[in-house]
C-alpha cells in the first residue's frame, strides 16, 4: 500500500518535473526577445525604433536625463539592453492598491459643500 503511494507520488514528480522543463523553455525564448541581453550600441534611430518615440522627444528626454544616453560631442548614443530595462523600469501596477487603500484614496478626493449651503 505505501509503496503504490510511493510509486504514484513518483510518477506526479516526474510528470511536473517535465511539465515545469517544457514550460522553462518556452519562456527562456520570450524573455531573450524582450530584453537583449547584448550591450549593443545604437544611435538616435536605433532609440526611436526601440522605444517607438519621435526624435525630438528623445533629444528632450535625454536634456531633462529621463532616458539612458551617453553623449560624445554633438551625438547621443544609446545601448540597446539599457533602453529596453528603461522601458520595463515604467510598468505600472495596476493592482498593487488594496481596497482600503483605494477607498481612502477615493475619500480624500470627495468634496463636501459647506452645511450653510446644503
Amino acid at each position: 500500500m505505501i509503496e503504490e503511494q510511493i510509486q504514484n507520488l513518483t510518477e506526479k514528480v516526474n510528470q511536473l518535473t517535465q511539465l515545469v522543463y517544457e514550460l522553462s523553455k518556452a519562456i527562456t525564448p520570450c524573455e531573450q526577445s524582450s530584453v537583449s541581453n547584448h550591450h549593443v550600441l545604437t544611435d538616435i534611430e536605433g532609440a526611436m525604433r526601440i522605444t517607438g518615440k519621435a526624435k525630438p522627444t528623445i533629444y528632450a528626454n535625454a536634456r531633462k536625463g529621463i532616458i539612458p544616453h551617453y553623449k560624445r560631442g554633438n551625438k547621443l548614443y544609446f545601448y540597446e539592453d539599457e533602453l529596453y530595462k528603461w522601458i520595463e523600469g515604467g510598468k505600472q501596477d495596476c493592482y498593487g492598491i488594496n481596497s482600503e487603500e483605494m477607498l481612502k484614496e477615493i475619500r480624500q478626493r470627495v468634496h463636501h459643500l459647506p452645511s450653510n449651503n446644503r
